[in-house]
C-alpha cells in the first residue's frame, strides 16, 4: 500500500485510520468487552486493592468516567471482570465434558480446543 506524500509510515496511523472506520455504535458496543480486558491486566499486575479505576481507564486512553459508566463501582467492576474471564474456562470445560472416542481422539481433540482457544484469545 502506498502512502501519500506526508503521511507517517506507522501502524499508528494505520490503526488510526480503521479505528476511524468504524462506527460509533460498534465502538459502544465494543467498549465494556475492552474495558473488562484493561481491567484484567490492571488486576492481575496490580491486585485488587492497588488498581484503580483511572488505571484501567488510562490502559484504554479514555476517561474513569467513562468506566463508570458500564461498571458504578471498582467491585462491580472486578466481578464482571472475573466473570468475562472465567467464561472462556467454563466454554472449555464444557467441550472436554463433549469429547468423544478412543483416549487418542479425545486428547486430539482436546489439543486442538486448546489450540483454538489460544489462539482467538
Amino acid at each position: 500500500m502506498r502512502l501519500a506524500a506526508g503521511q507517517p509510515n506507522n501502524s499508528n496511523w494505520m490503526m488510526e485510520r480503521v479505528v476511524k472506520k468504524t462506527s460509533r455504535g460498534e465502538r459502544k458496543a465494543r467498549r465494556p468487552h475492552e474495558i473488562l480486558e484493561a481491567a484484567f491486566e490492571e488486576f492481575a499486575a496490580k491486585g485488587y486493592a492497588a488498581t484503580r479505576v483511572e488505571d484501567v481507564a488510562t490502559r484504554l486512553r479514555i476517561t474513569k468516567g467513562t468506566v463508570y459508566l458500564y461498571f458504578p463501582t471498582k467491585d462491580v467492576l472486578f466481578q464482571e471482570m472475573f466473570r468475562h474471564a472465567s467464561t472462556s474456562s467454563a466454554d472449555l470445560s464444557t467441550a472436554i465434558g463433549s469429547l468423544r472416542g478412543s483416549c487418542a481422539d479425545r486428547i486430539r481433540d482436546l489439543l486442538l480446543i486448546a489450540y483454538e482457544n489460544t489462539a482467538n484469545d
